[in-house]
């Protein structure tokens, strides 16, 4: 079985009233490779800042190394310092 690296379920995001992503779904599993294509750079920079924690969730869940580490309304876990630390996710 692949080991998923990162997951994203049902993720909604909207910046300046602008609708982003609307239940965006990704799986990362370890040794893909993957490519994200869009018409315009929005959506491609919202999923970029919210895989860098920059925004509060507004909808969904995120998932790392299969353990949830985001979901609405709970505060962000920082992943570089969780995976400095050596500690496990969530």
């Amino acid at each position: 079985m692949k080991e998923e690296v990162l997951g994203m379920e049902h993720v909604t995001y909207t910046e300046d009233g602008q609708l982003l992503l609307e239940q965006f779904h990704m799986r990362i599993f370890r040794g893909e490779i993957m490519g994200i294509v869009c018409d315009d750079n929005r959506g491609k920079g919202a999923l970029t800042k919210i895989l860098q924690l920059n925004p509060p969730l507004q909808h969904g869940r995120i998932y790392f190394h299969g353990k949830l580490v985001m979901q609405e309304g709970t505060g962000w876990i920082s992943l570089t310092a969780l995976l400095s630390s050596g500690r496990s996710p969530a």
